[in-house]
């Protein structure tokens, strides 16, 4: 699935091995996320942004000022880029 800027969604089927290449003479783009889901389990919430909490008082509140920020570890074997540097 491809967003455009008009939030309009493509879908594309790819082999099992698939390489993708992003080139661009004069368009700038910014590429936040790559996910590969099989057609049959994809949903919009996939794409539809959603609040997600975890509430400090064992409630849900959309005010961010309740929520607990989340925490992921991040994998022993994973690249990390800060201001497009490996670091």
């Amino acid at each position: 699935v491809v967003v455009d800027e008009l939030h309009r969604v493509s879908v594309f089927s790819l082999p099992t091995h698939t390489e993708i290449q992003l080139s661009s003479d004069q368009a700038s783009f910014f590429l936040h996320k790559v996910f590969l889901v099989p057609k049959e389990q994809f949903t919009m919430e996939y794409v539809e942004l959603k609040v997600h909490c975890i509430s400090t008082h064992g409630l849900f509140s959309p005010d961010s000022s309740s929520c607990i920020p989340s925490r992921f570890q991040t994998p022993s074997d994973s690249l990390v880029l800060k201001e497009g540097q490996s670091s």
